[in-house]
Order: structure tokens, then sequence, then C-alpha cells
């Protein structure tokens, strides 16, 4: 069989492309079927550090800023700086435009530019031979304008050596605005594996997210595909979200968000898929993953490959499939960045998955379990042995920060952190795989709440409403209807006008679900105060005394906090599925769906340190749930209101037992 290697030496040496240096070459050269890359955000492509970045207080030399830093993009919004890598000393060229604009960039930066009419990213080292035969323009940004102005390349220089540095953003297309006002890249999505078989008509492609909005948002798959797949001879077909290639072969982008064990079997049982990619496999539920993996299959002698890229979490499932790779801390080690290794799934978890450093070793732990499912007849007829049930699997570090010693040998890289909490330093920049964001300890794993969204419905017939309240925009008013431990709906407002409008909305679900106002339960704090027309509603002060006279927690809102994790540990609690899948418009973070918000909010919930009382992570202040999230987790806070009733008991008069009571 041909290694990745001669794959891409004797496939793709007609195509036109080229890979950046680093992960995505080894994506692309991994010998594995099954490739898992990533780890934190990806490190940009250097500049020299005089070079200029526009930031909301102008034009800063790239060598001053640090992280944290505003900087303006290319249609005026605002991103912040991520990341920063010293490159140290790099040859660097100087580029001229028609205009007399001059950039510096060193060999690897990476270029969005026209080549004659076709779009495409490219570094300086393959752009410097086409300045002369080709007419190669490149962006640049104009204030007050909606357009995006073009300026031709017509020449270009070796300055010298110089000392480079290169940028991460948080923004997804990686544009910033640099000297003279032009518009460069500094990222390049996973994308290029697929194209070694778009010359066979029998190739099928399949690129997920978890959810479609996220494909198609400005910047996402679908913006950076059509810069891609055009110039290699994909034809846009938007309406049907796919590529087609003259050979036949179609690369599609899909989504995958509901879950469902019953939806996933009718979307994917049958099918053959030998390529499927998923951006931020980690949001995936491990069953998905291994439903799609069945399909990973083919006819056509096709060479099958499943890949996903990921960002750190240590509370889903794929921590534990990566464990091999990490040390005790949650580094990635060195040594065994892209080691392949072999593995046979004898169940549904991940914990009965067989690992070995060969498909002998895997063989030998688990002889019989793959000797009883051997039929002769699959090596008299197709030519395997039994190790061909074994796959092979490789994790890829994303990112050029491979490691925490390399960052602890750098005090002034550590010291220019600055943006966002202390688990965003750890897992999102330095590439950490273990929670070490505070004292507080995650009550409730993705996967736990997941099995929510599947439960048997918890329901007892009497129907109760939890209220998160907000006005005016402040954050979003969310509404919870409950038929005993089962979400049945939910309604979410983030502009309410005043509090008749939001006792007006709340009475229609009253009247609908038919609730008690007895069974009404809500936020009493600050705006909350304006609901006190509800009389025999239970309103809810946090820093009350707990019920029931447990003195176990520190007040009544970590009481019932830690009761509504617990609920969910239990498996007590469930929502509908006409709920999970239910959009809400998150600001900017866009529209999301029920689950994926609970998924992101339920990671706040978490116990805190205490002096012998257990204590959760309050809503708001240094430590907190809103700096974990950064939001307020108004659908989780809703949310657990409606658990209270389960503590508060009333006590039935017990009747003295005699004569006339028997």
């Amino acid at each position: 069989m041909l290694t990745r290697k001669e794959l891409d030496d004797n496939i793709l040496k007609d195509i036109d492309f080229c890979p950046q240096t680093g992960m995505q070459e080894k994506v692309l050269l991994a010998d594995a079927s099954f490739i898992i890359f990533g780890g934190n955000r990806g490190g940009g492509k250097a500049q020299d550090k005089d070079s200029s970045i526009k930031t909301i207080d102008g034009f800063k030399r790239i060598g001053d800023v640090e992280v944290g830093e505003i900087i303006i993009d290319p249609v005026g919004d605002i991103q912040f700086i991520h990341q920063i890598h010293e490159k140290g000393e790099l040859p660097v060229y100087k580029f001229t435009t028609a205009e007399n604009r001059s950039v510096n960039a060193c060999m690897d930066h990476i270029w969005d530019v026209f080549v004659g009419e076709d779009r495409i990213l490219i570094t300086t080292k393959d752009l410097i031979p086409l300045i002369e035969s080709s007419v190669i323009s490149v962006p640049v940004y104009k204030e007050c304008s909606e357009e995006i102005l073009m300026d031709a390349i017509t020449s270009c220089s070796y300055v010298g050596m110089r000392d480079c540095r290169c940028i991460t953003l948080t923004g997804s297309d990686g544009l910033y605005i640099t000297d003279d006002n032009v518009i460069t890249h500094n990222s390049f999505a996973m994308m290029l594996d697929p194209l070694y078989d778009v010359d066979n008509k029998h190739f099928t492609g399949q690129i997920f997210r978890k959810n479609l909005d996220d494909i198609m948002q400005n910047g996402g798959l679908w913006d950076k595909a059509k810069i891609i797949y055009p110039h290699l001879g994909g034809e846009e077909k938007a309406s049907a979200k796919k590529f087609v290639w003259k050979s036949g072969a179609v690369i599609n982008f899909s989504h995958l968000e509901n879950e469902s064990q019953k939806t996933i079997e009718s979307r994917f049982k049958g099918l053959e898929m030998p390529f499927i990619a998923i951006d931020e496999i980690d949001q995936i539920k491990f069953s998905t993953v291994k439903a799609l993996i069945t399909s990973n299959r083919n006819s056509h002698g096709i060479r099958n490959r499943f890949l996903g890229s990921c960002n750190p979490s240590c509370d889903t499932w794929l921590r534990k499939w990566i464990d091999w790779y990490l040390d005790e801390d949650g580094y990635v080690i060195p040594e065994r960045d892209g080691v392949v290794r072999y593995f046979f799934l004898s169940g549904d978890t991940v914990d009965d998955v067989t690992w070995g450093d060969t498909k002998e070793e895997v063989y030998l732990k688990c002889s019989a379990m793959i000797d009883s499912i051997w039929n002769e007849e699959f090596a008299s007829k197709f030519g395997m042995t039994k190790m061909d049930l074994i796959k092979d699997f490789v994790f890829i570090e994303g990112s050029l920060v491979n490691n925490k010693k390399l960052i602890e040998s750098d005090p002034n890289y550590i010291a220019n952190i600055a943006m966002g909490t202390d688990e965003d330093r750890q897992r999102n920049i330095l590439g950490c795989w273990n929670i070490s964001s505070t004292n507080a300890e995650i009550m409730v794993s993705r996967d736990k709440l997941n099995e929510a969204f599947e439960n048997v419905p918890q329901r007892t017939g009497r129907m109760r409403m939890s209220v998160d309240v907000a006005l005016q925009g402040s954050d979003n008013c969310v509404i919870v209807i409950w038929d005993g431990l089962h979400i049945v709906d939910v309604d979410a407002r983030g502009y309410i006008e005043t509090s008749k409008e939001l006792q007006a909305i709340m009475n229609r679900y009253i009247d609908k679900y038919n609730i008690r106002e007895s069974d009404i339960y809500y936020d009493a704090v600050g705006i909350g105060a304006i609901l006190t027309d509800y009389k025999q509603a239970f309103p809810v002060q946090p820093k009350s005394a707990t019920v029931n006279g447990d003195e176990s927690f520190d007040n009544f809102k970590s009481q019932i906090m830690w009761t509504f994790g617990n609920l969910l540990i239990e498996g007590r609690i469930s929502i509908d599925d006409s709920v999970a899948y239910k959009r809400f418009n998150c600001g900017k973070r866009g529209k999301l769906t029920f689950k994926d918000i609970l998924q992101h909010e339920i990671t706040a919930l978490r116990v805190n340190d205490s002096t012998g009382k257990t204590k959760m992570l309050p809503k708001k202040g240094t430590n907190s749930m809103k700096t974990i999230l950064g939001h307020s987790p108004d659908f989780l806070e809703a949310c657990i209101y409606g658990i209270i009733w389960t503590l508060i008991r009333k006590k039935e008069k017990s009747k003295k037992k005699g004569i006339y009571n028997l």
C-alpha cells in the first residue's frame, strides 16, 4: 500500500496548492485512517516585528502588541490577539504595490490574494515566482468603505534577516490590517485532505460541523472552501452545500445537530463515505463518531480516512481517547505527537477500546473477541486477515507551542497572556487537556448532560415554570416549562420592554400548560422583584438559608445548584426532543440550539473550595460562572430553579391511629 508521502508525490504533483508546514503537512502525510488533530488555537505565520497592525488605538508595531490587545479587522469589527509566537531571525522580503504600498513578510507568511480572477491562499515562497508572470492583487482596507479595494503587487525584494513573530486572532478568518492598510492572513483551515481523490468519480467526501449555521457563517468552513476548491476545479453548488468536480467527485458540507440514535441511523446507515471530516469533533457524541466510522468505507478502492479537529476539553470522550499522548498534567508529550497507534473497539463506549503499539499487540489483548467475529470467507473472498479488523489512529498536536516546558522557558510570553480566564489560558493557549482553571471542580460532564436528552421522560403530570428574569436586553429572559423533572418547553427573549410584557408572556404559558401560581419559581434578586404580583410563586433568594435544615451547604443557591447537578448525574432529569433543537439568539454567538447552550453553560456548574460546606461558584464576580462562560448562564439558571420543588416537600399532617382511623 502506498504511504501518504507516496500519495502526495504521485497523485498531487499536478495540483497547485500548498499546505502549511507543521500540523497541516503532518495530517496530509499521516499513515493512519483515523486522525485527530488540534489541541489549541493554531499559530499564525510571521512578519517582522517592525511591520504594523491596526489596533483600536491606531497602527502599532507587531513587535509591540500583546496577547489580549484589540485589533480592527478588514470589515471594521474588533478582534483580539489570541496568541503570539516568537520566530527569531528569519529571511524577510518586501512587497511593493502599484499604488506604492509596501509590506514585509517571511517565507511562510500566508497571503489572501487574487491571481488573475482566482482568489487563493498562498505562502510568500510560492507567491514570489508568480509576480513576474501573473497579475496578483492584494486586498486593501479603506476607512468608511463597504468594499475591499484591490492593489496589484508589482515587485519583491529581499530585505535581509529580521526578528519575526506571528500572531493568532480570535476572528475565524484570521485577517488583519498591516502596513499601508494591506489586508493579510494568519491561518489556513483543514480541508486539503479530500483533494487526494477529486479525480475519482466514485469519491464522496463529507465535512461536518455541529451546527449548520457554523458552517455557513462568514469566515466559516464554506467561505474557506470557496477560496480553495474552485481554484482546484470544484464547482460550487451553494443550495446543496457541496462542491462537484468534473470527474463526478463530490465534497458535501453538513451538520450533526440532532444526535439521537434514531436520527443518526436513518441518515447514515448503509452509506459509503470514504472521507469524513468533523470540525471540532470534541463537540460530537462518541456514539455518533462510532456510527460514522462504520460508514467510513467504500467498494471502489479509495483510501478510507476519518479526520477530526478539536480543542482541548477534559470533560469529553476525546480526553480519554487520546490519554496516551498526554502527560499527567494534560500536555501533549512531544515524543508521542504524531505517533500511530492501533485499536479495537469491542463495545459502545471509550472504555471498551483496546490499544496497542502494533496490530499484533492489540490482537493478543483481545484475540477472543476478534476470533469470535472472524469468518474465514473474509480471507478467501477478500484477502483479509484478522489484523484488518484492527484500526489505526494518530493524534497530531496543532500548536506551534508543543508543550508546557517551552512556555515556561519564555517568561515574557507568559507575562503577555492577559486575556480570558485561567481556564482559557490553560486550555486554549497552552493546549492543556486537564481542567485547572480554578479550584472549582466541574460537577457534570457534557457527556452526562447529553444523557438527559435521551433519558426516559421523568413526567409526574404536574406542570411547573421556572424563570431567570431579565428586561430590556441586559441578558436573556429564560422561561422553562416542566412536567415533573421533564423539560417540555423553553422560551428565551433577548429584549422585553416592561414587566407587564413579561407577565403577559408568562401568563400565556401558565394558561397553555395549566400551571398553578404556587408552582412558579423565579430569581427574585434585582430585576426579578418585578414579579411580586405572583403572590403564591416562589421567589429565589440565593443567599437565604438552606431548606430542610441542611447544613452541608453554605446557602440556598448552592443547595439547589448542587441538587440540580446531582439529579442530572443520577439520570433523573429529561429533556424533550422538541426542546433540544429549538434555537435561540445568543448575541455574538449567533443562534444556538437549547442543547448546545446547555452543553456550554453546564461547564460553569462547579463545586468551589469551601470550609466544611459545599459551595458552588457564584453567578457573578472575579471567580464566577460568568467569567468562565464569558456571559451570564441564563438558561442554566432558569433550569436550576425548576428543581426546587424536590427540596420543598410540604409535611402532611399525621393522623393519630385509633379505633376511628383503622
